[in-house]
């Protein structure tokens, strides 16, 4: 059981390739014990196979996949041997961000932020400035929290993006 996607993925259907060490009969989609997923588009004939593998929606968490003994038969009817297990981290919910609370001052300041994602972790952040009358520097633009000041007074809207392993933002 092979599949182009690396894990984590947020990528949905996931392609799945089946393939037998030679030519096999009886081998049908109820064949495959999946946890966390269900499949689609299910075909092939001889050694390969393919299948989409549908996560849940929305899902954060492992999926696998299982070819049990006896799913398939080659030529003279001898079982085939149970497939090692595919295993990929599914994860298509967004991470949660609290930017911090707002800042009236006339200086640098903190801002400490908190963001959280259960599923495959933080990959990334990203600091930037929506609007205001001036320009906004960013002490880490790329951490979590930061320190920000201002070149002109007035009122500002600065926005934290927290991207997940899987991509999700």
């Amino acid at each position: 059981i092979s599949c182009s996607v690396s894990s984590p993925t947020n990528i949905t259907p996931i392609p799945i390739a089946v393939t037998f060490t030679e030519d096999v009969t009886g081998f049908e989609a109820g064949d495959i014990v999946l946890s966390n997923g269900t499949v689609s588009n299910f075909s092939g004939a001889g050694a390969a196979y393919s299948f989409d593998l549908i996560p849940p929606d929305p899902y954060q968490g492992q999926i696998t996949a299982d070819i049990l003994v006896g799913a398939a038969q080659d030529r003279v009817g001898h079982p085939n041997t149970a497939a090692d297990q595919f295993s990929i981290v599914f994860d298509n919910i967004w991470p949660t961000v609290d930017a911090g609370p707002n800042q009236v001052v006339n200086a640098t300041v903190l801002q400490d932020a908190t963001v959280s994602d259960d599923g495959s972790g933080i990959a990334s952040y990203f600091w930037e400035q929506v609007s205001g009358p001036g320009v906004i520097t960013f002490g880490s633009p790329a951490a979590e929290d930061t320190t920000i000041s201002a070149d002109t007074d007035g009122v500002y809207t600065i926005k934290l993006t927290a991207t997940d392993n899987a991509g999700n933002s």
